[in-house]
């Protein structure tokens, strides 16, 4: 692995628990939200993927303690899974979304994030 890599898996190990205004709790940050940041489906994902999302771990807690909306899903009945996305502007990032879930009546974890950056206008067409 790269040592930028190394170095955002220490900055992901050092997270604290953030309180989320928009879900009224507390996200903890996990192993298995590392884990999905590098891996899909247990295999490795592309070099530039990991870089992509390991270069918004520093953004990670100011998402969430900003975002005043939270668009949630039920993945899941048995046990009850839901996920919530959280999106907030970061100035020179753009968008950035973060994925968080819960399992029945467990604490909220992160689990995943992207960046939507944006893009030029189209050109019209004559």
């Amino acid at each position: 692995m790269s040592e930028f890599i190394e170095k955002q898996k220490r900055l992901y190990k050092k997270l604290k628990s953030c309180f989320c205004p928009a879900l009224q709790a507390d996200v903890h940050f996990t192993s298995d939200g590392l884990q999905h940041l590098l891996y899909h489906r247990r295999r490795p994902r592309s070099q530039d993927e990991r870089h992509y999302r390991a270069a918004l771990i520093s953004h990670f807690a100011q998402v969430i303690e900003k975002s005043s909306q939270a668009i949630k899903y039920v993945r899941g009945t048995n046990p009850l899974i839901v996920v919530w996305e959280l999106k907030h502007e970061i100035l020179g990032q753009g968008l950035i979304k973060v994925i968080v879930k819960q399992e029945g009546a467990g604490k909220l974890k992160f689990l995943s994030a992207m960046a939507k950056k944006k893009t030029k206008k189209p050109r019209a067409v004559p």
